[in-house]
């Protein structure tokens, strides 16, 4: 068991880390980009949560594009995901993740927590190829840039990472967050969003 855990948990780092390879524009731009909000994020949010019947078509269209074999590989027995390009199905995606921090040094610890949770606390029975996922919604970005951060209230924004999974036919959000920088990640939310 603890194997598979550590491959899936390679995996999603593999995933987190070439799902940036995946998309157009400078990469650089993308995995360095600053803990602050651009200065349009929020109109930008406001543009592409404007149509919410249209959005959730296109997170949907996304999640399924997403899981297909064409985005997950096998190699050495070791499980490797990328991702299509999510501002190919969502405008104004690729603005928002802007505010997400810079990846931390120990990603790896952080994902091992998430899959710690999933599989120990929650049991998740998994019905996608890769058991958690980059956020496909751009709502779930929010947590970097709201002044009430719910169930992530005091904690800094390099501190947390946020992952989705399906559970049952549910799409939901991991939390994970350290104290500081020296900190060890630990579960603190799962929900619809940072607040639920």
């Amino acid at each position: 068991m603890k194997k598979l855990i550590k491959l899936t948990v390679l995996a999603c780092t593999v995933l987190a880390l070439t799902a940036c390879g995946n998309r157009e524009g400078n990469d650089d731009d993308y995995m360095n980009n600053k803990t602050e909000p651009t200065k349009n994020v929020e109109s930008v949010m406001e543009k592409i949560e404007a149509d919410d019947e249209l959005l959730e078509k296109q997170i949907e269209e996304f999640r399924k594009e997403r899981d297909k074999d064409k985005y997950i590989k096998e190699e050495d027995g070791m499980i490797i995901g990328t991702q299509p390009n999510e501002e190919d199905y969502i405008k104004g995606f690729d603005e928002v993740r802007k505010v997400e921090p810079k990846l931390p040094d120990d990603l790896e610890e952080a994902y091992e927590e998430v899959e710690r949770y999933l599989v120990e606390d929650k049991k998740v029975e998994q019905k996608t190829r890769i058991l958690y996922y980059l956020p496909a919604d751009p709502r779930v970005y929010k947590v970097y840039i709201d002044e009430d951060k719910g169930k992530l209230q005091g904690y800094d924004n390099e501190n947390i990472i946020v992952m989705e999974y399906l559970d049952g036919d549910t799409w939901k959000f991991v939390y994970v967050a350290k104290e500081n920088k020296e900190g060890q990640w630990k579960f603190v939310h799962d929900g619809i969003n940072h607040k639920e």
